[in-house]
């Protein structure tokens, strides 16, 4: 291991520079006197075995936030300029609204802008929101109102 690259990793990984055996016992967890501890550098570095920044924690380090959080995805009821509703799905609703009033977005709402979404329902997968759009794209223009006014039940026909 050269020492060019060594002092790239400890500063990744560390708020202060390592020394080189330092570095390897945080490492490999092989104690500083061990005779195999400058050995076993090079095979973990050649092998892409040296740990991600997270996994090598730093004693001034604030403890990091590890909870999964879920991406929900959404399907959604967008009024037009000139009064119709478009329905759509997504991951991000703020984000699409905005590519929708940039032109970004489908070819219906591209020349009816400003689009404004109206209703959403959030769902665990995009599956899931695509099937809910799928289904009220079928229905008649007064179902759709009668849901983007609170007044249909959220799921079912």
């Amino acid at each position: 291991m050269n020492l060019r690259r060594l002092r790239y990793f400890s500063r990744l990984h560390t708020s202060e520079p390592l020394t080189q055996k330092h570095l390897l016992e945080k490492v490999s967890g092989l104690p500083l006197d061990s005779p195999s501890l400058l050995r076993n550098l090079g095979s973990l570095v050649a092998f892409g075995q040296l740990p991600h920044e997270s996994s090598v924690p730093s004693e001034r380090s604030e403890p990091r936030d590890y909870t999964h959080k879920p991406m929900s995805f959404f399907f959604y009821l967008a009024r037009c300029a000139d009064g119709s509703l478009y329905t759509g799905s997504c991951n991000d609703l703020l984000t699409r609204e905005l590519r929708h009033n940039k032109g970004e977005g489908a070819a219906y709402t591209r020349h009816r802008r400003p689009v404004k979404i109206v209703y959403h329902e959030e769902f665990a997968t995009l599956t899931e929101a695509r099937r809910r759009e799928a289904q009220v794209k079928l229905w008649n223009r007064m179902k759709k109102e009668n849901l983007s006014q609170g007044k249909h039940p959220k799921k079912g026909i």
